[in-house]
């Protein structure tokens, strides 16, 4: 997959979108498992935007995606490992314990910082 370039409309905004939604990640007053999911969503729009996912997949979230963006965007295996697994899980009724919570929060902010390094 070739890389979005900073000027790109669709990495532009995919890149505010998931600004958006960890602000929201980052807000106190939602439930753990709405930090949570919003954290994974930035997370996964930004990994989409580094590396210039086209817009017209067939499904999300692809693990490949998240796996191979969050590497470009700098993050460490070992601390995308277990969101990684998370994907893996069935889809049922999301109980992250907290400091889970607080580490994919950190790891979505890590990615926006590094993200912004290279592109902007």
């Amino acid at each position: 997959m070739q890389a979005m370039t900073p000027d790109s409309a669709l990495a532009q905004s995919r890149i505010g979108l998931g600004d958006i939604i960890l602000k929201d990640a980052q807000n106190a007053d939602n439930s753990l498992a709405t930090r949570y999911s919003c954290a994974f969503d930035a997370l996964y729009l930004y990994a989409l935007a580094i590396l210039g996912a086209p817009k017209d997949l067939q499904s999300h979230p692809y693990l490949d995606l998240l796996s191979e963006g969050a590497a470009r965007l700098g993050l460490s295996l070992q601390a995308i490992e277990p969101v990684l697994e998370r994907m893996n899980q069935s889809y049922g009724p999301l109980e992250a314990p907290e400091e889970e919570v607080f580490a994919l929060i950190e790891l979505a902010q890590e990615a926006r910082r590094n993200l912004g390094r290279e592109y902007f």
